[in-house]
């Protein structure tokens, strides 16, 4: 496997699976390297059947169930830990390992504090309906540890801690909807698996679709954007979730739909009467309006990114709408800087 070394070099490891220990067992030579010259190397019991490397440390996973971790500077940094199986799959991100074994066990560890972070069943998806779909690609680990899991057909699930399930994040359920992309460049992991979803789309089923009645399209292009929105949110990808938001709030401006542009902008404002001072320190986390999601401020969001696009809409019902937002939102900041006013 490759790592990302300094300077942008890429660090190789590669593991032979052709030596003998003392005994005539099965072994593997280990040899990491950085542009052609040896970092360090080393020999392991057992056949190494996965790898993978950063920044900070390499793993190895063998035939009999080993892991094995090293530094960047080849020491050994644990005991090998036995994981049950052989692994099927191993990602790395930051100091956070995941390995999938062939039992379908995933499980998420944090090499610096040492402990688990998460472990999760993938049986459901190797072994059940969306396995006839395809079998296991790859897998990869997003920015807070989310396992994400791709398949053969480019679907992709990520599984979600608070809901203890695998949620699907990307699949060709809207062959023909606009809002696809194959440009994974600067996006986040999920604009990079649906990019791929993109990529593999069958050119008979984007005609099919798109031979569909208009309504029929612009339902179907609307429900994209709803599994954008809350597939972004699922992967706590913030920037990712800002950016289909406001696509999801212009194309609902553009078809003056009010009654989904009022709930979103209700959930933006929360209570009028909500202030930190009065409601954050009674109400428990996650009871009741929280005041930002994913670190970004609602109401900051509502003013300048929502509000704009339905004002954008010239027609007499996107106008009054914004404009009776627009003055709820300045009530519920006069009660924010009142009640902050009285704390001091």
């Amino acid at each position: 496997g490759e790592e990302g070394g300094p300077g942008g070099t890429n660090v190789l490891l590669e593991a032979a699976n052709t030596a003998r220990d003392h005994r005539g067992r099965p072994a593997s030579r280990l040899q990491c390297s950085r542009g052609g010259s040896t970092l360090w190397h080393d020999s392991v019991q057992g056949c190494v059947v996965q790898g993978a490397g950063g920044q900070h440390f390499s793993a190895i996973s063998t035939s009999g169930g080993d892991l094995l971790l090293f530094s960047p500077a080849g020491r050994r940094m644990l005991p090998p830990i036995q994981l049950g199986c052989s692994a099927v799959v191993m990602a790395v991100r930051g100091w956070q390992l995941m390995v999938l074994t062939t039992d379908g066990r995933v499980r998420v560890w944090d090499v610096a504090q040492g402990k688990l972070k998460l472990e999760a069943d993938a049986g459901p998806l190797l072994r059940g309906p969306a396995a006839a779909e395809g079998s296991l690609l790859t897998a990869k680990l997003t920015h807070v540890g989310m396992p994400v899991l791709i398949m053969h057909n480019h679907h992709a699930y990520a599984y979600h801690e608070g809901w203890a399930c695998w949620m699907r994040v990307a699949d060709d359920a809207f062959p023909a909807s606009h809002f696809h992309s194959t440009f994974s460049s600067n996006q986040g992991m999920l604009g990079s698996v649906q990019a791929a979803v993109a990529g593999a789309r069958q050119p008979r089923d984007v005609l099919a679709a798109a031979n569909q009645p208009a309504d029929v399209q612009k339902r179907a292009a609307r429900a994209h954007l709803e599994c954008n929105v809350a597939s972004a949110l699922a992967m706590q990808s913030p920037q990712e979730w800002r950016r289909w938001l406001v696509t999801y709030v212009r194309q609902l401006a553009a078809d003056e739909d009010e009654a989904r542009l009022k709930e979103i902008l209700n959930e933006l404002l929360g209570p009028i009467r909500w202030s930190p001072t009065t409601h954050g320190a009674a109400s428990a986390p996650g009871k009741g309006w929280e005041p930002k999601i994913m670190g970004q401020d609602k109401r900051q969001i509502l003013r300048y990114d929502v509000l704009r696009e339905v004002s954008r809409v010239r027609s007499p019902s996107m106008q009054s709408l914004a404009t009776q937002s627009l003055e709820a939102l300045k009530e519920a900041e006069a009660t924010v800087a009142a009640a902050a006013a009285e704390a001091a």
